[in-house]
């Protein structure tokens, strides 16, 4: 099951953290989970609140075809079978009071888990049940908690949610791996404890790279893992035009682009033509950086390419 995550006005570490421990949970009862992160930067409307139970009757919702509507644009050929919205309701009127889940969306305001990441895993479980129940069409007990056996354990809640989703379990999906892809070489060479430097090579195109050093695959301040990693040619919210991003496991947003510092980096890939210093802080900087990138981009030509990394 995958599951595409939209932000607006939300603190990203907490979402990306959250997530992380949320696959770690769901990978310990075998529930097949993936899920990716994109920002969001589409002002959501509210509608009066539907489908309340008889102790809800009023209060309002952000517009489940909004949230369809805008992971449909932003998915970046993502395939997923759920889009869930984590948003602030204080940026929007009128504000949200009861978010709905149902088989396309999930809301999750972030007065729910106040900046809290176990609060944060706790409401993702909890909604999630109300989706698998909804898919299964089952009697839904998300809510029968303090009537069952785990009330009197210590993370009762936790374990509620992931007995429930064990009884749930979708289907495990075939991952269609194709080798007919182009093939990106990056091999890496000389490294410190600031900076990773090698060289790039896809057919007669070569060039330097630069990344942060290795840091156990940290976000923001680690390289990624050596290895087989797809790139895709997708919108990148930071930089406000395609790139080429390389899918990580627990990690998102690395992507291929211009740079002339380490320091510029968190955790993505520089190019350029040769090294210097240019900041005179006796570590290499990369130079032609841009145009380097930019011959780069030309070459794949928007493609899917694999990038192995040695």
């Amino acid at each position: 099951m995958d599951t595409l995550i939209l932000k607006t006005n939300i603190n990203n570490d907490i979402t990306e953290k959250g997530m992380i421990k949320v696959k770690e949970l769901l990978n310990s009862i075998s529930f097949p989970f993936e899920y990716k992160i994109v920002n969001s930067s589409f002002k959501y409307t509210s509608l009066p609140f539907t489908g309340a139970s008889e102790e809800v009757r009023s209060g309002y919702m952000v517009s489940p075809n909004e949230i369809y509507l805008e992971a449909k644009k932003l998915n970046n050929g993502f395939s997923y079978d759920l889009a869930t919205l984590i948003f602030n309701p204080n940026f929007i009127t009128p504000k949200p009071t009861n978010p709905v889940c149902n088989g396309d969306v999930m809301q999750i305001p972030n007065d729910w888990f106040a900046e809290d990441i176990n609060a944060f895993v706790l409401y993702f479980l909890h909604e999630l049940c109300h989706h698998r129940f909804w898919a299964t069409k089952r009697y839904d007990t998300t809510h029968d908690f303090y009537t069952s056996e785990f009330k009197q354990m210590s993370d009762g809640f936790i374990k509620y949610y992931l007995h429930l989703l064990s009884q749930m379990k979708p289907e495990a999906k075939q991952k269609q791996i194709n080798n007919d892809l182009p093939i990106v070489y990056l091999k890496r060479a000389y490294g410190d404890n600031k900076q990773q430097l090698g060289d790039l090579t896809f057919g007669n195109f070569k060039c330097k790279t630069m990344e942060l050093s290795w840091r156990n695959n940290q976000r923001n301040i680690s390289n990624i893992p050596k290895g087989k990693h797809l790139m895709k040619w997708t919108f990148s919210p930071r930089f406000g035009r395609f790139t080429y991003e390389i899918f990580v496991a627990g990690r998102n947003g690395i992507r291929i682009h211009s740079a002339s510092w380490y320091s510029q980096l968190n955790g993505c890939i520089a190019l350029g033509t040769h090294y210097g210093d240019l900041n005179r802080d006796n570590h290499a900087d990369i130079l032609n950086s841009r145009i380097t990138v930019k011959k780069f981009e030309e070459l794949l030509n928007k493609r899917d390419a694999w990038l192995i990394i040695e």
